[in-house]
């Protein structure tokens, strides 16, 4: 088992202009902290090997990674100006998505015991909101569907459907737990978020 960060994208000026010079995953959130460093701090828990794809911005996120003595391995992807699916990224980098991982996008904020349901999920594929868990012949399937040249965007529901006709043996699922991102207890409080970011 290993953990892949995403971050090979840039964030789109059309929708975040004053976002757009800045790594997504270097955003800084309450205060000097950026969002790698929430997911650093709960990852490099588990002892195992953290790789992350870059492309936009790669030197910045290496000397980053660097200045925080942070352990990652580091893979460039050339092609992030491209439209380019997750799975057209696996398909052409085997070697790293190759066994079983929990891929990350670089955006997302969560907490130990996200990443201890997906790690203790007895599923082959499991999708949990921006994280997903996949085991070896999870990914075998997923990557066979791939090569086949079936155009599919990351882990959607065609791509579920598909996998599961496919692999009927697989244990996949599918879930949604937004609050934890939000770190909120309840409805009220996700509500009350909501209308101060209007």
């Amino acid at each position: 088992m290993k953990f892949i960060i995403l971050a090979r994208g840039y964030t789109k000026p059309e929708y975040f202009y004053h976002l757009s010079e800045t790594p997504k995953c270097l955003i800084t959130i309450k205060g000097d902290k950026t969002i790698l460093d929430y997911q650093y701090e709960v990852i490099s828990q588990y002892n195992l090997p953290i790789t992350m794809v870059i492309g936009y911005k790669g030197e910045e996120l290496m000397a980053y990674c660097k200045k925080k003595h942070y352990n990652i391995n580091f893979v460039w992807d050339e092609t992030f100006r491209e439209e380019y699916s997750n799975m057209r990224l696996v398909r052409d980098n085997l070697e790293v998505f190759k066994g079983s991982a929990v891929t990350i996008f670089s955006d997302t904020i969560f907490r130990k015991p996200m990443i201890d349901h997906l790690l203790d999920s007895p599923e082959d594929i499991l999708k949990t909101y921006n994280l997903h868990k996949y085991t070896s012949e999870g990914m075998e399937a997923m990557v066979d569907i791939v090569v086949n040249n079936l155009h599919l965007e990351g882990f959607n529901t065609p791509m579920f459907h598909l996998i599961a006709d496919k692999y009927p043996d697989l244990k996949l699922r599918r879930t949604f737990p937004q609050l934890w991102q939000f770190d909120v207890d309840n409805m009220d409080e996700l509500n009350e978020i909501r209308r101060n970011f209007k």
